[in-house]
């Protein structure tokens, strides 16, 4: 849930605290959107886009969160903690996979230079020397578990 006061996340404008309203496009108070002549400027993600940007990181993890809640049931805690921790592993993985990369990269592009001739080698051990070169292959992108497609799946039942 997104406050239209603030435009912060978690609460409503009639739990927010915030003295006055908040520009939903450029994030700064005083006026309202429809007057707004400034850049875009998310204030919760500092994005280059609107605080109401559906693919705003932010926006993305609420919702995220929301899902999580809706197949799993729980308590918002619960939800935001599971899908945190997943985004936190999804992250880092892929920051170790651009890392290895990019140091593969480098070592691929020296090989390339020196046509190999200074690459490690087994000759100190008495085998013959090798040239080794490794090639790696990117993967399939993989998506966030819990990331939504098109918003939380809610199921029907009998009843009210």
């Amino acid at each position: 849930m997104r406050c239209y006061k603030c435009q912060h996340y978690g609460h409503g404008k009639d739990k927010c605290k915030k003295p006055a309203a908040v520009c939903v496009r450029c994030g700064k108070s005083g006026h309202i959107e429809r007057d707004c002549l400034a850049d875009p400027h998310c204030v919760n993600c500092r994005g280059d886009h609107a605080a109401s940007c559906k693919t705003s990181p932010k926006f993305l993890e609420e919702q995220a969160i929301l899902c999580y809640k809706a197949e799993n049931g729980g308590r918002f805690q619960q939800a935001c903690k599971a899908v945190v921790v997943e985004i936190r592993k999804t992250i880092l993985t892929q920051a170790f996979a651009s890392a290895v990369k990019t140091r593969l990269r480098t070592k691929l592009a020296a090989f390339s230079k020196d046509g190999g001739r200074n690459a490690p080698s087994t000759a100190s051990k008495g085998k013959k020397p090798r040239n080794i070169l490794w090639v790696s292959f990117p993967r399939e992108q993989q998506k966030p578990k819990y990331q939504p497609s098109a918003g939380p799946k809610i199921k029907k039942t009998g009843g009210c």
